[in-house]
């Protein structure tokens, strides 16, 4: 769900809500170490581990989540690129995460989408339509006899592209306001679908302000009543939160949240037990191949595109026009009256990744650091992380509802192993408290979100049914939802 480490350009955008360092929510407990005399034996055992967690081939139908649709895997790394960005860290020696910056601004304020505004990015802006996003198309690569289908605005340099150039292979940057959200086809046109929800706001007559706060708050609201209701469950979420999804109060203070462990005196911070460990369910929901449309699975044969291949026409990574006839339809990857058998399930969260996440396409020495699983339990032990059964003896879990680890778990893998224990289909008690009093926090900190301003508001948009979801957002943003609207869009 993150990109850190080195594999991303330092220069990310900045907002002027700017803040700064990472932080530790356990600061007293001892740093979780790797089994082993030298450094090299404990190199050695989390490559092991990590070689341990992988995914079968083919994935088995049984380990999918029915509970978390497949798009909510990348609406959790859209909301990942809105928080968070360390490109600083370093897998060849310790980290004190308090002298490493955090790129992102912590709060839900969409500063991926909006960058530093109008007025200074004025290229991420229409210039026709005042307040609205720039909005691109694949013209150059639609498909024979197709329309051109919408796509991020995108650089016009042509010598981006290598010498073979194809529909697949045409790169062009895109000009976002966070160039992690072209990493792969999925995230690219949910950031796509958000420009075009800004711009519903604009076209109902708002000013870029107040459109700009109603897309915040709708996506406020989705982040904490449908996301993290789903991750972490509906029950832990409104008792932290104290209000429910029709805005009523369950507690004493309005706007203030019941928050056990994540504690900041004056601005929100990022912790790394957060970034580094709980957040980073989001890898074990991959799954390893995704259908786009009907129409596509037409030409494919119904072949299925791959997250990662060496074959750009077969590969869902980002940094290119749209191939096309590639337009998403959503009810693929959100629960919108799919077509029976056409929605996709996250795979289940719990200690096995698919196997093209342990062989990333980064061309790293040695060939470890190419696998994801790697890398995250690598980090881990570099920021100082604690064990997985010192946190939950902080969390005062009795120890009999421990899960049955070594006893000494890096944090990571002791938050997917007792996800794996409850079923898959949503965190444990460790992992779900983390994320859940974060997100509040992050939520509560920020000044200007609705549970701040405005700890009663619910969305007016009409949802498609009961509260206001993720699907709705995307209905009103004028995605294409279904195969035939996708088809309709294609041509």
């Amino acid at each position: 769900m993150a990109s850190h480490g080195s594999l991303v350009s330092i220069f990310a955008p900045q907002s002027q809500f700017y803040e700064g360092p990472f932080g530790r929510m356990f600061r007293n407990l001892q740093a979780w170490e790797p089994p082993g005399a030298t450094e090299a034996e404990k190199i050695a055992f989390v490559e092991k581990l990590a070689n341990s967690m992988v995914d079968t081939a083919p994935p088995d139908p049984a380990l999918d989540n029915p509970k978390i649709p497949s798009g909510y895997t990348y609406f959790g790394q859209f909301v990942d690129h809105d928080i968070t960005f360390d490109p600083t860290s370093s897998l060849e020696r310790a980290n004190d995460p308090e002298r490493i910056h955090n790129f992102r601004t912590p709060r839900f304020d969409l500063d991926n989408l909006y960058g530093r505004g109008p007025d200074a990015q004025p290229y991420l802006y229409s210039g026709k339509e005042r307040g609205k996003f720039l909005i691109g198309d694949n013209a150059e690569n639609r498909g024979v006899g197709s329309k051109a289908e919408p796509d991020l605005p995108r650089n016009a340099d042509k010598s981006q592209d290598d010498g073979n150039t194809n529909d697949f292979t045409r790169k062009r940057r895109a000009l976002i306001g966070d160039p992690r959200n072209d990493e792969n086809i999925i995230v690219a046109q949910l950031h796509l679908a958000m420009l075009k929800f800004h711009n519903f706001w604009i076209d109902q007559g708002k000013s870029f302000a107040d459109a700009q706060r109603l897309t915040r708050w709708h996506y406020q609201w989705v982040v904490i009543h449908d996301f993290l209701k789903r991750l972490c469950g509906k029950e832990l979420v409104d008792s932290i939160l104290q209000t429910d999804e029709n805005g009523r109060q369950l507690g004493k203070c309005p706007g203030k949240p019941d928050l056990c462990f994540y504690k900041y005196e004056n601005q929100p911070f990022m912790p790394v037990e957060f970034a580094v460990a709980a957040y980073r369910l989001g890898h074990s929901m991959v799954r390893g191949a995704y259908r786009l449309s009907a129409k596509l699975d037409g030409f494919r044969s119904g072949r299925p595109l791959q997250i990662f291949t060496d074959v750009p026409a077969d590969s869902l990574q980002g940094n290119r026009l749209l191939p096309g006839f590639w337009t998403i339809a959503w009810s693929r990857f959100i629960d919108h009256r799919s077509a029976a058998g056409t929605l996709q399930p996250s795979r289940k969260i719990d200690t096995k990744l698919v196997t093209q996440l342990q062989k990333l396409p980064l061309g790293e020495t040695p060939d470890r650091l190419n696998n994801l699983t790697f890398r995250n339990l690598m980090r881990g032990w570099r920021m100082g992380l604690p064990s997985g059964q010192d946190v939950a003896r902080r969390m005062g879990i009795p120890h009999a509802q421990f899960v049955p680890g070594t006893g000494n778990d890096s944090l990571w893998f002791y938050i997917l192993l007792e996800a794996e224990k409850g079923g898959g289909e949503k965190l444990g008690p460790v992992g779900a408290r983390i994320v859940a009093e974060v997100f509040i926090g992050l939520l509560a900190g920020d000044p200007s979100s609705f549970y701040s301003v405005d700890p009663t508001w619910v969305p007016k948009l009409p949802p498609q049914d009961g509260t206001f979801q993720l699907r709705d957002l995307l209905i009103h943003a004028g995605v294409p939802m279904s195969d035939a609207d996708a088809d309709a869009v294609m041509g």
